[in-house]
């Protein structure tokens, strides 16, 4: 792995990967997804999607400095039947 230094960590290569490559999206944990979308959507930010759920998920995508994607994430409970 090579890193180019300018007091912070600007280039790192991995194969023929770089990190900007590499990572275009984090996903963050939330106790209540609805609760933090609207938060976020008043105050400016810009979602890609309303919450939807996949599998014991719900989630929801923003749209993140630098083309960033930021993925939030609520565990759902089963439910005891």
């Amino acid at each position: 792995m090579a890193a180019t230094r300018d007091n912070r960590l600007t280039a790192v290569t991995l194969g023929r990967l770089s990190l900007e490559e590499f990572f275009t999206r984090i996903c963050l944990a939330v106790e209540d997804l609805e609760f933090e979308v609207a938060r976020l959507r008043g105050g400016g930010v810009e979602t890609r999607n309303d919450v939807l759920g996949f599998r014991a998920c719900k989630l929801a995508f923003l749209l993140g400095p630098e083309g960033l994607c930021v993925e939030l994430s609520q565990r759902q409970v089963p439910t005891k039947q």
